[in-house]
């Protein structure tokens, strides 16, 4: 028997999402951006966080590249705060999901049929009692990944 991955999920525009939760340091159910003008434009802006600054990535702009930048999401918004090596990073997201078990014998490979742009970002789905989630690689995801 295997043993069980924990997953934290959220939802991002029509879709719910995880991430292995060993790389999730903190969930914040609200963040107050600071915009950065000329950031790139998967770049929200900044937020601090007990004396850091945290860069925020907007997973809508990654996801989907198309995503009109016009429609600028909210200034206090969920993120999912990241350890990754020395750094933290934000990802917002629509709506906090919980932190679940999903087992490798709920998990399935990612499906052929992914634009190209998300074939390195997605590691498979998984299949949870309320549906089905998309498995991400957040390192993968973040802008210099």
């Amino acid at each position: 028997m295997t043993a069980p991955n924990h997953i934290a999920t959220f939802r991002l525009m029509r879709g719910w999402y995880g991430v292995d939760v060993a790389l999730v340091r903190e969930i914040l159910p609200r963040v107050a951006l600071t915009r950065i003008p000329l950031a790139s434009r998967e770049t929200a802006g900044v937020f601090p966080l007990r004396g850091r600054i945290v860069d925020a990535i907007d997973l809508r702009c990654v996801l989907d590249p198309d995503f009109e930048e016009r429609r600028e999401r909210p200034r206090d918004c969920p993120a999912l705060v990241l350890k990754i090596g020395p750094d933290l990073i934000g990802l917002l997201v629509d709506q906090m999901g919980d932190v679940t078990i999903l087992p490798d014998a709920d998990r399935d490979p990612p499906p052929a049929n992914l634009a190209p742009h998300m074939r390195k970002i997605v590691t498979g789905t998984g299949r949870l009692e309320s549906g089905l989630v998309t498995l991400l690689d957040p390192v993968v995801a973040l802008p210099n990944g």
